[in-house]
């Protein structure tokens, strides 16, 4: 068949089709095509491929189609030595593609069978774009790469790729998109629109509920003596709803306390005024119920050895760890754990940086409460090791 033919035969098929497909849209494409093979880009030299195809959206962001490819580049430098100019180079492609779109750019695939002269070829074509807003229509800049493989003859001058650089134009329906969603209208952020509700500037259902929780501190306001001021969780009255000054503050569900607060400098154990925070935290532990667990963790900062470092974390967390048991928190409920210098909470390098991250922190695992089975103690608690640290680094306090 030759090429007139085929392109008549593709666009025949492809206007017949418009009249099954609620879905679809039409792409016109112009782009410049220069050859980039070798010996191509010598025998010819730019020209032009147009292009038609018709799609129809199946995903929101998939479409599928049939398209037609046509045109020729110029002739090239003649070759000389007595070879036989070939002129013009003649291209006519029809077959399906494949198109993954967004709002505005787009990727393709796109392959069939094509004619060049009397032969016919395979063919495939990558190409990229994006496409604009344009009223009826959109338009867009248009990248391809398309490769034709050339057959077994001997006067065949082999596979060719050509770069296509244009424009492309769509017309008709445009591509599915993803829908957006519904607009809610609520002045009062209670989940209700407005214009359903009977009360829209309050709650529930769209107007006013008694507030249970004024300041957000989880206590009810039945129970809480200080309404507008939160909690804070420290050991010290958790449950009557006001602010009190404790030993320590809980944070994120997280304890942290400064190595001197428990530890004498390079030392483990509990000193006796750390003791006293570690009781206050016991009794924070009986006043919540909610509290499940706790991970005791040690923390140093990076000088000194990192193997000092690991086994002085480690001797604090577990020595801290006998003191929350000594105080009345169940052992299988408590575990620890030394990591050394590997968690930093300060990633400067300056003493008051160092300061922070000598640490202990307790950290809390909230559960459906304490009469579930007890979490098994990890494996870097299990042995309990030496009283106090050997071989500290003469080196700043850890």
């Amino acid at each position: 068949m030759s090429l007139p033919r085929l392109m008549l035969v593709a666009v025949t098929l492809m206007a017949t089709s418009t009249r099954a497909l609620a879905d679809a849209w039409i792409t016109a494409e112009v782009p410049a095509a220069v050859p980039v093979s070798s010996p191509h880009d010598k025998d010819f030299g730019a020209g032009a491929m147009p292009s038609i195809g018709l799609y129809a959206g199946l995903l929101p962001y998939l479409a599928v189609g049939a398209k037609v490819r046509g045109g020729a580049l110029s002739n090239g430098a003649p070759p000389g030595q007595g070879l036989m100019d070939p002129g013009l180079g003649g291209l006519g492609i029809a077959g399906v593609a494949a198109r993954l779109h967004g709002r505005g750019p787009w990727l393709e695939v796109f392959g069939g069978g094509g004619i060049t002269g009397d032969d016919p070829v395979p063919a495939v074509e990558l190409g990229v774009g994006w496409a604009l807003d344009a009223g009826a229509m959109t338009v867009g800049p248009s990248l391809r790469l398309l490769h034709v493989r050339g057959g077994e003859r001997a006067t065949d001058p082999g596979s060719a790729s050509m770069l296509l650089v244009g424009v492309e134009l769509t017309f008709g329906g445009r591509p599915k998109r993803a829908p957006a969603p519904p607009l809610v209208i609520a002045l009062d952020a209670d989940r209700v629109v407005d214009l359903d509700g009977t009360c829209p500037v309050a709650g529930g259902d769209g107007c006013p509920r008694p507030i249970e929780d004024r300041d957000h501190d989880g206590i009810k306001d039945a129970d809480d003596a200080c309404l507008d001021q939160p909690e804070t969780v420290n050991g010290v009255e958790d449950n009557d709803g006001c602010p009190d000054e404790g030993l320590f503050v809980v944070e994120n569900d997280r304890i942290v306390l400064d190595e001197r607060v428990l530890f004498d400098l390079n030392r483990a154990r509990v000193k006796r005024s750390g003791k006293k925070v570690i009781e206050a935290i016991a009794e924070a532990w009986r006043q919540h119920p909610e509290w499940d667990r706790m991970v005791v963790e040690g923390h140093a900062d990076v000088r000194g050895p990192d193997d000092f470092n690991v086994r002085l974390s480690e001797t604090r967390a577990h020595r801290t760890r006998e003191a929350l048991i000594e105080s009345g928190v169940p052992a299988e409920r408590v575990e620890s754990i030394g990591y050394g210098a590997t968690r930093p909470r300060d990633p400067g390098t300056s003493e008051e940086a160092f300061q922070h991250n000598r640490r202990v922190e307790f950290v809390i695992i909230r559960g459906p409460g304490r009469g579930g089975a007890p979490a098994a103690q990890p494996a870097e608690a299990a042995a309990a090791p030496p009283n106090e640290v050997a071989g500290a680094p003469s080196g700043g306090a850890k």
